[in-house]
């Protein structure tokens, strides 16, 4: 291969890995995550793993993905690949993309496990389907290294794992799902996701987190057909009576670390 072929690779796979590990997740749960977070960012890695570690003992995702993020870089805590890719593994059960793609960089790379393609494949590949789009990036790089059969091997992987996670967290949920945008009403939309089943999931996590700010609202999801770009779920709440109303609400989960933009009637 090309020396410059491999460096423009090389650069591109760091700049990915940057991007993804040199922040915390963006969604906090509930107060206590917001708490770790702004301890966090202060630079109280104390406080931040005090607050951090019993959510992510009760399952929060984010407070996982998190506290797998300071083992993996030594922040507040000894360096230890062995407890960041145990709290990566928890989030990636529950869907968690950023966590995928940090579990298949650890992989790619041999962190605390022994160096595994077909592995960073299968998390790589997971991560792009759940939405982290530059994990493509990785996975078309780990691709190049890997022989066609193990390409096939860790396609299969990824697929035997999205059909359990799928049958396991769309059971019971019961988002309102709509295929037209709703009339009249100003909304919020907080998040467009390709696949039904993390976009339920999703919904049902923002509903939750959020609860207080929304009052009475809750989120539904809009099926919306982009074409070839695909089928797409957009996650809105309302209605609002007008576009302020619609603003002030955006502010507030602005504020709360939430991306969202106003949506016309």
């Amino acid at each position: 291969m090309p020396s410059t072929i491999r460096m423009k690779m090389i650069a591109t796979t760091l700049l990915a890995c940057a991007v993804a590990l040199c922040q915390l997740s963006a969604r906090p749960a509930w107060a206590g995550v917001d708490e770790g977070f702004a301890a966090y960012h202060r630079g109280d890695y104390t406080t931040a793993l005090r607050e951090l570690r019993p959510l992510a003992e009760q399952g929060d995702t984010a407070a996982q993905y998190n506290l797998g993020f300071m083992y993996g870089n030594g922040q507040g805590v000894l360096q230890d690949y062995a407890e960041a890719l145990k709290w990566y593994r928890k989030a990636t059960e529950q869907g968690h993309a950023r966590a995928q793609y940090n579990l298949g960089f650890m992989y790619e790379n041999g962190q605390g496990v022994a160096r595994d393609y077909v592995r960073a494949h299968l998390w790589f590949n997971l991560a792009t389907a759940n939405g982290l789009q530059r994990a493509a990036i990785n996975r078309d790089i780990v691709a190049l290294r890997m022989t066609p059969a193990q390409i096939a091997q860790a396609q299969m992987l990824a697929r035997e794992w999205w059909l359990r996670f799928v049958k396991v967290k769309v059971r019971g949920m019961a988002t309102k799902v709509l295929t037209a945008p709703a009339r009249g009403d100003f909304r919020v939309q907080l998040a467009a996701i390709k696949l039904k089943a993390l976009a339920v999931k999703e919904a049902d996590r923002l509903n939750r987190v959020h609860k207080l700010v929304f009052g009475g609202l809750t989120i539904v999801l809009v099926r919306a057909d982009l074409g070839k770009r695909g089928v797409f779920y957009r996650l809105r709440t309302g209605p609002l009576s007008d576009r302020a109303s619609a603003r002030s609400l955006c502010h507030k989960l602005s504020a709360r670390k939430q991306d969202c933009i106003v949506v016309k009637p």
